[in-house]
């Protein structure tokens, strides 16, 4: 039912609403997104599937990177369905009929995306390229360049400034050059999960009774501070984010706060990560490329091999007329 005391009736007896309370569309869904991902009951399970979905994608990239954004799309629309459903019938983040129809609608998204992954692909090179973009304008902004803020700046310029970025990641997207780009946007992507993933559950081992009393005996000055999975992936997505892990608020943090030790551990895995991923992706591709090199040179020998389609031809006519002879003369 309607809130009347948040309305108040105009001229026409008509009820006036506070529009600039309603959230846009990309904040409500990251909000949705956010409550899931923070409240969800199975935070020890998120965990180990970023675990596992980043080693993949820092071991195998693109092979991976199509079921990873089909399956990202699956769960968007799964987490906005159920958070509906739940407003709709008071369904709290442990019921059941919520999850199964977050299930259904999650499993046909992500079919309907596998059905049309080259549009996917171009999407989503979209989307990279904004990130990018935006990112880059904060930092940029950061150092001075204050007509490229939001907020104040020159709005042309702006609008400008997206375009070439995201734009040439949607001509990088649409072609085969993408593969090349995305030998390093995988393990970049990759790493974040292990990092994080991996902070997560070693905060969440010391947590435990029997470790929280090792680490009182080893060091009291050490007390862990725990979330959830998302917490840690915040806190290494951006160095001002609230530090989580074992050596948050410690005096073992000899650099500040903004480049605490828990922070800089997790930086170093993301980045051994995606070293690591790199050359591994770029081994893969020349192989690759040998390989198809072997075998289009196999090709054309067997080609040079082949006699021609007029020469058997000639041949069987030849046969033919010989044939024809020898019958009459016998």
């Amino acid at each position: 039912a309607p809130d009347d005391a948040g309305t108040a009736p105009d001229d026409a007896g008509t009820a006036t609403h506070d529009t600039g309370a309603v959230p846009k569309i990309f904040g409500a869904i990251a909000e949705i997104i956010n409550d899931e991902l923070l409240n969800g009951p199975h935070q020890v399970m998120t965990a180990l599937l970023a675990l596992i979905g980043g080693i993949i994608l820092v071991v195998e990239g693109k092979r991976v990177f199509d079921w990873f954004i089909c399956l990202a799309l699956g769960y968007v629309l799964g987490v906005l369905v159920m958070n509906s459903v739940g407003d709709m019938w008071n369904l709290g983040h442990s019921s059941q009929l919520r999850k199964l129809i977050g299930w259904e609608v999650g499993l046909i998204g992500f079919y309907a995306a596998l059905k049309g992954l080259d549009g996917m692909n171009i999407f989503a090179g979209v989307l990279l390229g904004f990130g990018f973009t935006f990112n880059l304008q904060h930092i940029l902004v950061g150092m001075g360049a204050h007509f490229l803020s939001t907020h104040g700046g020159w709005q042309w310029v702006i609008v400008l400034f997206y375009t070439l970025f995201a734009g040439g990641f949607l001509w990088l997207f649409n072609g085969e050059a993408h593969r090349k780009l995305l030998a390093l946007i995988c393990p970049f992507m990759g790493g974040i999960l292990v990092a994080s993933a991996t902070a997560y559950l070693f905060t969440s081992l010391a947590m435990t009774n029997f470790m929280s009393k090792q680490l009182a005996k080893m060091s009291p000055d050490l007390i862990p501070v725990g979330g959830a999975w998302v917490n840690f992936f915040d806190m290494l997505s951006w160095p001002t984010n609230k530090d989580y892990g074992i050596f948050a608020n410690s005096p073992f943090n000899k650099f500040g706060d903004k480049w605490n030790v828990d922070r800089l551990a997790g930086m170093t895995i993301w980045f051994i990560c995606w070293v690591v991923g790199v050359v591994l992706q770029w081994k893969k591709k020349k192989r690759n490329n040998d390989d198809a090199g072997v075998a289009g040179a196999e090709v054309k020998q067997e080609d040079r091999d082949r006699p021609r389609d007029g020469e058997d031809m000639a041949r069987t006519l030849n046969e033919l007329f010989n044939a024809k002879e020898e019958s009459e003369e016998t």
